[in-house]
């Protein structure tokens, strides 16, 4: 519903953790944390700011699994003579996501749903982030509702932080009529 944020907000949150024994010399292979708050940034921007209920990671090959993940990206499209964003952004949430911090790839499962500013809301059960090119895809079905049209799909594209979003067949579109 793409550098991946949740995987450079988890490797960044981790960053300032301890061991859990001050006399551990070197951290354990695994780290499970709870509550987790991300901030990523490119640059001197913030890209992605989000949470997670718990994070299990493995530091030696970057591995992690996070529950409840809420991750808001703020808009990153000009409008054309606008002197502000073309939307207020996207926010993702899914119940789990696994990755790889090294690759910047995750995985959300579980009922993945991306919401826009402009009021777009869609859903599936599986969608594939891509940290490197800041975009999500799915290959299962999706379905979209805007203030104005229901669409349903076989699979998705979008850019994050974009209102571009491409689907694949088949696609059906109903227009919603307001009273």
């Amino acid at each position: 519903m793409r550098s991946l944020p949740l995987t450079l907000l988890v490797g960044i949150a981790l960053l300032g953790c301890k061991p859990r024994r001050a006399e551990e010399a070197t951290p354990p292979p695994m780290a499970t944390l709870s509550g987790i708050r991300m901030r990523y940034f490119q640059g001197s921007d913030v890209a992605a700011a989000g949470t997670a209920e718990q994070v299990t990671y493995a530091r030696s090959v970057g591995d992690f699994v996070a529950s409840n993940v809420v991750l808001r990206f703020p808009s990153r499209k000009q409008q054309p003579n606008s002197p502000g964003p073309a939307v207020a952004g996207m926010e993702l949430r899914a119940k789990t996501v696994t990755g790889n911090l090294i690759r910047k790839q995750a995985d959300g499962s579980r009922g993945v749903v991306l919401r826009t500013g402009s009021g777009i809301v869609a859903g599936t059960e599986r969608a594939h982030l891509d940290g490197a090119s800041m975009r999500a895809s799915g290959k299962d079905p999706v379905s979209v509702e805007t203030p104005t049209q229901l669409l349903s799909a076989g699979g998705f594209k979008a850019q994050i932080g974009e209102e571009d979003f491409e689907f694949d067949e088949p696609v059906q579109s109903r227009m919603r009529v307001k009273r």
